[in-house]
């Protein structure tokens, strides 16, 4: 088989691109960064914990008064937190967002009634995995001191579970014996000063190990588990962690010893304990912070002198859209964005660009005459920008915004005084802001965004060029912080229309649509009518990307929640009038905003932080939640190569291929069958259609009632239908020698890169072969059709006028006088070629059990076509064979006989 050389040829701004925009997309977690652990004092000696609350109740519910009953909870829980971890922890910022938004990325979903519980190992490892937490169990908020500290110390004990990954160790089966004292036997016993039940067990007191949670799962008491090197934990240990156990040094210095003893308020001694409270230390590092919906963003676009021309033009059009889009969230969405810019080169923002400012109708147009303004010069100082852009947002805004940096540049850094990322990153992590990177066409450098992005918990996104790719990942980014949720995303036929869901915990909503116009006459119109096929109210906001023709526009459809109240929710639809548009398949996404009390939100996790090297393989994983993790949802996923190939992916909640717990709402897989360089965009899809999903009681470990009973917990089923969706972008290095797609698809080595279009037949693999690892085997009879997978021309090599391939004909004939046909078809809708029959050939001659080459002569408008630039070829070929003549094998085409 030949090889085909793999070129980095862009078709940038190519109306083409319209087909393969929605594969680019990435998704964000908006607020992971402010979840971490701080070194304070002497380094490793102290560490503050800094985590965040996802709260039902509604921001307008919240009087002072009842702020203050959460506020005196997470006191004691702080001090519980010291008192675990004999003060070597101390609790830092906590961050509480009202009215159910984050539910499924908080550190702590608190709700009105669950039963608290917590996954084990969730603290800065996984988004889906958190602790639970309830008003009312065995206390009440509102409340008094004493539901306070119950509170609060079962806030601590699920901490055992969740930042510490240790097990419960009260009696959960019989013939257990629960250990005394310890803070995962029964925190309520610590209310009231008796702080020895604050503290972890030790080999002092955990007694038979046989006997206990703790010890059946580790082996040993919680003590000896935390200084216990993680790569010793048994195999049972690590299915319930999901990921390796998250170890603490800091803990070192801080076990109890045979020489520590503590009296307690009864009178009995307890030895081999540290009791460091009361302490006013506890909560000395202590900020509860409730968040607003302020949002902040600064814009950081490059516009040295290698972004003249187009590509600073194409970045001034879609920072314009994307203040555009701002200001038409700001009203339906009922939020609250500033917006900057700081333009760089050499020296960035000089003159001043643009202040942040909070983003009005008043001043759209002023913001966007200063980006028509910018001038491209000079070299790319990307790292002195950041730091500008830092002191603007943190001189702007306070600690309860959500602040976002921003940075889109075309090359490498060249002309910064300040040479050490680390000196970039350190300040935007101190202050809980990241950074979202993002390489404008293919020689931005991967290095310098990487860095910058992964250094700050933000995410890197490489190889745009397309306004409408660029804009719409911005805005991606800004639905994360805003918590907005995607109740569809997909392209669809204009004169189909696109349908979504809209469920009964919707407050607002947004349809974007994006499409090209190709002349002025060109048109592009809207309705949207509920699941009873009623018209429904709704605005629309129209931004164009360009002021010449073919011209790409953006159509929000604003959909208010007065117009949601007043219709019926089920299957709604967006139908389109449109007529010159340069493509009848238009991009659409629905994204939604959560009622008071919040809505269904997905999350994803990897655990490379989006960075693969091979061979790693990639490890995913995704969650839908709101009143706690829902299992058993109807799911479909997939993954999308740097090339476009699309892959079907089974997405587990069932305790195999890669998902660690068996129905605990966490559906995850492992993927080692990659084979490009460059960024993998995986997508999935849920939903309750069926009616099945129920809120999951596995996989977490529940808080122990007051009275020592034992709890069962009954299914609760979901009764909504809803939708949600995410992407989320992974990217690969370092894979070598192997095939590129085109190679792939021409050699017939990937039965995922050929499709059955017509007929019932299946494509499969087969070690049956003329070369490579092997052929397309298709079953089935009569007429059927295959088609490959697009193909990108500029990447082939050696064409000539006569294509071939190798067919392998079975002995198993039902007809000696006529075996069959193959036909040969070609597809290129940008070169508007559809289906172009190219010629036949006849099988009757041919000799059976063994392969044989099949030619046919391309026609010159093919061999033109060949030689150009276009991502969107295909060959299709169909194939006419009797009924009860088994398999055929196509492999190794080729040009040339």
């Amino acid at each position: 088989m030949k090889k085909f050389q793999r070129k980095l040829k862009r078709d940038i701004f190519s109306v083409s691109m319209l087909g393969t925009m929605i594969f680019s997309s990435i998704s964000y977690g908006q607020i992971e960064n402010l979840s971490r652990v701080r070194d304070i004092g002497t380094a490793g000696t102290e560490q503050v914990l800094d985590l965040t609350i996802s709260l039902y109740r509604p921001w307008n519910d919240m009087t002072p008064a009842l702020r203050n009953e959460y506020e005196q909870t997470i006191r004691y829980w702080a001090n519980g937190i010291y008192e675990m971890s004999n003060g070597a922890h101390r609790l830092g910022k906590i961050r509480i967002f009202t009215d159910g938004r984050f539910v499924n990325a908080a550190d702590v979903q608190w709700q009105a009634t669950p039963w608290p519980n917590a996954h084990l190992n969730g603290f800065l490892s996984n988004s889906s995995r958190r602790i639970q937490m309830a008003d009312t169990f065995s206390f009440q908020i509102p409340g008094n001191d004493w539901d306070w500290q119950g509170a609060g110390y079962t806030l601590a004990h699920e901490s055992g579970h969740f930042i510490y990954s240790s097990f419960d160790e009260y009696s959960l089966q019989a013939g257990d014996v629960p250990v005394v004292p310890s803070i995962m036997n029964s925190q309520w016993n610590a209310r009231g000063g008796n702080f020895e039940w604050l503290n972890f067990s030790t080999s002092n007191n955990i007694g038979d190990l046989t006997r206990t949670m703790q010890g059946r799962q580790y082996g040993c008491s919680g003590w000896t588990m935390l200084l216990q090197d993680p790569a010793n934990d048994s195999a049972k240990t690590l299915s319930w962690t999901a990921t390796t156990r998250r170890q603490y040094p800091v803990l070192n210095n801080r076990v109890p010893a045979a020489s520590d003893t503590y009296l307690s308020s009864g009178g009995t001694t307890y030895s081999w304990m540290r009791v460091e409270l009361p302490a006013n230390r506890a909560q000395d590092s202590l900020q509860i912070i409730w968040m607003g919906n302020t949002i902040d963003v600064d814009l950081v676009l490059d516009k040295s002198g290698s972004m003249a021309g187009t590509p600073l033009a194409n970045v001034k059009s879609a920072a314009k859209a994307f203040v555009d889009a701002l200001n038409n969230f700001s009203t339906n969405f009922q939020l609250t964005p500033s917006i900057g810019i700081t333009a760089f080169s050499t020296t960035p923002d000089n003159p001043p660009t643009y202040p942040i400012t909070l983003l009005t109708s008043s001043n759209v147009n002023q913001i966007k005459n200063i980006i028509d303004a910018m001038n491209s010069e000079d070299l790319t100082a990307m790292y002195d920008a950041c730091l500008v852009s830092l002191n603007k947002l943190t001189s702007y805004s306070s600690t309860n915004s959500t602040r976002l940096c921003m940075l889109l540049t075309d090359g490498a850094e060249n002309a910064s005084a300040v040479s050490d990322v680390n000196n970039v990153t350190a300040p935007f992590v101190q202050n809980n802001i990241p950074i979202f990177t993002f390489g404008y066409g293919d020689g931005a450098s991967h290095a310098n965004c990487q860095a910058l992005s992964t250094g700050t918990n933000g995410s890197f996104y490489a190889n745009l060029t397309n306004p409408t790719d660029v804009v719409d990942e911005w805005l991606r980014i800004f639905d994360d912080a805003a918590d907005l949720q995607y109740a569809k995303e997909a392209e669809f036929a204009a004169s189909n229309g696109l349908d979504f869901t809209i469920d009964p915990t919707v407050y607002a909503g947004v349809v974007q649509v994006s499409y090209i116009l190709n002349n002025a006459s060109s048109q592009c119109s809207f309705t949207i009518v509920d699941n009873n096929g009623t018209q429904i109210p709704f605005t629309v906001h129209t931004i164009s990307l360009s002021n010449s023709y073919p011209r790409q526009e953006i159509a929000l459809i604003n959909i208010s929640n007065s117009a949601i109240v007043n219709a019926q929710p089920g299957l709604w639809k967006c139908n389109v009038n449109s007529s010159g548009l340069v493509s009848s398949i238009l991009k659409g996404k629905v994204r939604i905003q959560g009622n008071s009390g919040g809505t269904y939100s997905i999350s994803m996790d990897d655990k490379q932080n989006g960075f693969y090297t091979y061979p790693q393989p990639l490890h995913l994983s995704a969650s839908v939640c709101k009143d706690g993790s829902i299992t058993n949802l109807n799911v479909t996923a997939t993954l999308t190569s740097p090339s476009g190939v699309v892959s079907n992916i089974a997405l587990n909640d069932n305790g195999t291929n890669g998902d660690k717990i068996a129905h605990d709402g966490i559906y995850s897989f492992d993927y080692s069958n990659y084979t490009e360089n460059g960024q993998y965009t995986f997508f999935a899809h849920f939903d309750n259609s069926s009616g099945s999903a129920y809120y999951s009681i596995d996989g977490v470990e529940y808080s122990k009632p007051e009275n020592d009973s034992i709890m069962t917990h009954d299914t609760v089923y979901v009764t909504d239908n809803f939708t949600r969706e995410k992407y989320k972008a992974f990217h690969i290095s370092q894979v070598v020698d192997l095939p590129d797609t085109n190679e792939l698809i021409m050699g017939f080595e990937n039965d995922s890169l050929w499709s059955v279009i017509y007929s019932q037949g299946t494509l499969s693999s087969s070690t049956i072969k003329t070369q490579g690892n092997a052929s397309l085997q298709i079953t089935g009879n009569g007429w059927q059709q295959i088609k490959c997978h697009d193909m990108n021309t500029a990447e082939l090599e050696n064409v000539s006028n006569q294509l071939s391939f190798d067919l392998f004909l079975g002995n198993t004939q039902t007809n000696p006088h006529w075996i069959g046909q193959v036909q040969l078809y070609v597809n290129c809708p940008s070169a508007n070629i559809y289906n172009q029959y190219i010629g036949l050939a006849e099988l009757s001659d041919l000799p059976l059990d063994q392969f044989s080459t099949v030619s046919f002569s391309l026609p010159q408008n093919v061999i033109s076509v060949l030689n150009g630039t276009h991502s969107d070829f295909s060959f299709s070929i169909s194939i006419n064979t009797n009924t009860g003549t088994g398999a055929y094998y196509f492999d190794n085409m080729r040009f040339g006989n």
